[in-house]
This record gives structure tokens, sequence and C-alpha cells, in this order.
């Protein structure tokens, strides 16, 4: 079989972020695989980017939360000799509110999208991009992978686990040619907070990041060789300012901007999965 090399692909590639991020690699001319759940929304995109920049674009529908299904992508990936140079892990899921406010389900299938399927795609891509010397992953964190999150408890978590994963995983990888960066945003204009029911809260209510400039940071710290980047000036501040205070006041801060009140008064029922 032919193996058709030097593909990056990009999950939660239907919109937001990791449409931007789809942008910014075809712009430099990398074929892509795109993966999520809604394939017509792919669908254009490749069009677009087939279009604009003359690149080879492969639409792979695919629910993440779903063990079996991301069994049957990494099968198709060898079935069709598509070898993956860089991985972006930028599909997630936010199951907002207080923890006993939110449905098991949901929590269940967050940690599946958010732990498990980063997890297996990286151990099942890695590899190869070791032994060519070159490549990379790129995992979507978050400002809140620096602290505790009261009403987004599980998210914030997740979040954590995925930012102290890729410094561990680009400390491990240091002289084998291949990188590992988390990028961190903070509030992203991706239609992600109107979604999930928190577009009233204080942290969505300020200028956001738009999805073109967490994209372009975060190519720019992967092509660095970065461990990680923190995006938006006052984003960076707002981290250096938790690292600097007690935990504790650090979780009651977090937790009031993320606060809404219809999550104490009715309890939560929303959930936003995408990339973000």
């Amino acid at each position: 079989m032919n193996t058709k090399m030097d593909f990056t692909l990009i999950t939660g590639a239907s919109g937001g972020i990791g449409a931007a991020l789809a942008r910014e690699f075809a712009s430099r001319q990398h074929p892509l695989i795109l993966v999520a759940r809604r394939q017509a929304e792919m669908e254009d995109l490749a069009a677009e980017l087939r279009q604009s920049h003359g690149i080879e674009v492969v639409v792979m529908p695919c629910d993440l939360s779903q063990p079996r299904q991301v069994d049957n992508l990494l099968a198709g990936l060898s079935r069709q000799g598509l070898a993956v140079d860089i991985l972006v892990n930028n599909a997630g899921f936010s199951a907002a509110g207080e923890y006993l406010h939110t449905k098991a389900q949901w929590q269940e299938e967050m940690l599946a999208v958010n732990l498990a399927a980063l997890n297996r795609l990286t151990r099942a891509l890695l590899p190869h991009m070791v032994r060519r010397g070159r490549g990379g992953v790129i995992n979507l964190a978050s400002t809140g992978s620096f602290v505790a999150g009261p009403n987004n408890a599980l998210y914030c978590a997740s979040k954590a686990f995925v930012l102290s994963f890729t410094e561990a995983l680009h400390h491990e990888l240091k002289g084998s040619g291949v990188t590992a960066s988390a990028l961190c945003p903070g509030a992203t204009d991706t239609g992600f907070a109107a979604r999930a029911g928190l577009q009233d809260t204080p942290i969505f209510r300020g200028p956001l990041l738009t999805s073109q400039q967490v994209a372009r940071a975060g190519l720019r710290a992967f092509l660095g060789k970065k461990s990680k980047v923190v995006v938006g000036l006052g984003n960076r501040l707002l981290v250096l300012l938790l690292r600097l205070t007690p935990r504790q006041m650090a979780t009651a801060i977090s937790g009031r901007l993320t606060r809404h009140e219809v999550f104490r008064n009715q309890g939560s029922i929303m959930r936003h999965r995408g990339g973000v």
C-alpha cells in the first residue's frame, strides 16, 4: 500500500477554532484531514480550502465520544494510507453548571472526548512522527487549565490534564524532532458561550478573542517549539495572577467568573461540543 505523507489531522474541525486552524495550516500548504461529527460543515470547509489553496483535504466524520468510532477513524486512516505528521486535538466538550446539576451521561461523554480520545489518537499517531523525526501534536487546553473551575468543574479538570500531559510530553520528546504544544485560549468568540448558556457570565462579557487570533498564536507556538501558549495579554496576566493567588482564593474567583444564576436556581442541562 502506498502511504500518503505529511497530513495534518484536526479534530473538531467543523467550526470555531478548529476551522480557523485548518485555514492557517492550509495557507502553509499542509494537506488536511478534517475530523468532527458535522460532515456538511466539514465538506463546505474542505471545498473552500481546496479551491483557495489547491491542497488535498480528506473529510472523516467521527463522534469522538464513542470509542468504536475512534477505532473506525484510526482504521480508516490505515486503510486509506493516510499518514499523519501533525495531530491537532482541538475537539472539546463542555457540560457547564454545578457538578450535581449536570447529566452524568454528558459528563462521561465530555471526559471521553477531552481525555480518552485525545490520548488514544496521540498514542496511535505519535510513533510515526518519532520514527520520521518530525511533526508533532497540538492539544487544545484553556486558561481554565490553570485553576479549579466551580460551575465547570470537570471541564477545567480535563483541561488541566491536557496541559500537564502536553508539557510532560514536550519534555519527553526533546531531541526527537517532534514537538508537543498546548494551546491555551481564554474566552473566544466561537458561539460556544451562547450554545453552552454562558454568554451572560462575567468571563464572556468582556472583549473576546477571535478564532483566527487563537489559531495563529497556536501555530506560531508550535512552529517555535513552545510547550504552551496562553493567548492574549489579558489572559497571560490572569494566569500570572492566578499563580500568585492562594489556591482557595483563586478557586473562589474562578467560580464567580463562571457563575450563572440558572445553574443555582434550576440546575444546568446545558452542554456544547466543539473546539474551545
